[in-house]
């Protein structure tokens, strides 16, 4: 039981920062689809997969070393994937709203 508690608080500790590292990496006019696909396809393929394959390393050794090792390169790609995203220039998303006046204006 206490495994499960201290799981599911660092779990939850980790969405904040995710759906802001999310957001971010689209620029505004692209940010609400782009993050929505992003974590919509991440869910379908990570919370689909990784049960399938507990369940198959199970099945076939009910060896926990292979679920080890699978959450373990699971960890290394998301670093991976960390490390390829790029920083937040704040100047970017500050340009729309300047063309969104001006064309307002021009109405």
């Amino acid at each position: 039981m206490f495994g499960v508690v201290v799981g599911l608080l660092t779990h939850s500790f980790m969405y904040a920062p995710q759906a802001a590292h999310i957001a971010e990496q689209f620029h505004a006019r692209l940010r609400y689809t782009g993050s929505s696909l992003a974590y919509t396809f991440a869910g379908i393929f990570a919370g689909g997969l990784a049960p399938t394959m507990f369940a198959i390393f199970w099945a076939n050794g009910q060896n926990s070393w292979a679920i080890a090792g699978y959450i373990a390169a699971a960890c290394v790609i998301t670093l991976i994937g960390l490390a390829m995203g790029k920083a937040v220039v704040d100047d970017e998303d500050d340009i729309f709203p300047a063309e969104d006046a001006r064309a307002e204006q021009a109405r």
